[in-house]
């Protein structure tokens, strides 16, 4: 059996999700709902979950952005699972997804678990897109992007083991080039797609 034609748009997490197609039953990226991307991040993956700042329970942004990876850091810190983290929140007042990634840069067990459990959720629901969607690429942006490897590794390993083995076989997953201003060029991209756009 052939493997199905790959969708050419990316798919991404960042959140940034995107999912393009020249094909009549998917929509053009001229015709994709820019709202997309949002609707990923509010994803219900634990209806048991924290609160997100949509006011749902469980979101993947409550348990993966960058606020949840904060508060994630913050409640390790001050329960004495990790002394770097300790250390930072000591120096700086506060925690950020920065602040876990330097911690995991100096070897932090309780960063490393944090960082793997959120790339576990990421990828788990990436991987529910993958076999629908098909796509030829999936690019992490946003500013968790910023935790590296460890965080794509997570990502990789659930999507390869989770999606359907079609969608997957050759599927690169890595991280963007674009640093935090991947949304904003994403977004400059599509309108300038629609504008310019052949009647």
């Amino acid at each position: 059996m052939s493997p199905p034609a790959r969708t050419p748009g990316p798919v991404g997490h960042g959140a940034r999700p995107l999912a393009t197609s020249p094909e009549p039953r998917r929509a053009s990226p001229a015709q994709a709902p820019l709202g997309f991307a949002a609707q990923q991040l509010k994803k219900r993956i634990d209806s048991n979950g924290p609160v997100c700042a949509c006011g749902n329970h469980g979101c993947l942004e409550a348990f993966f952005g960058g606020s949840a990876l904060a508060r994630d850091a913050a409640a390790a810190a001050q329960a004495g699972r990790s002394t770097v983290l300790a250390e930072l929140l000591e120096q700086d007042g506060a925690l950020t997804a920065a602040s876990v990634g330097l911690a995991l840069g100096r070897g932090d067990a309780a960063a490393l678990q944090l960082v793997r459990d959120g790339g576990r959720r990421v990828g788990s629901v990436l991987a529910s897109l993958v076999s629908f969607f098909n796509p030829g690429l999936i690019v992490i942006g946003g500013g968790v992007a910023g935790l590296g490897h460890a965080l794509l590794a997570e990502i990789r390993s659930s999507i390869y083991r989770q999606s359907l083995p079609l969608a997957t076989g050759n599927l690169p997953v890595v991280l963007s080039e674009l640093g935090g201003d991947s949304g904003v060029i994403g977004a400059a991209r599509l309108i300038s797609d629609a504008v310019y756009a052949v009647a």
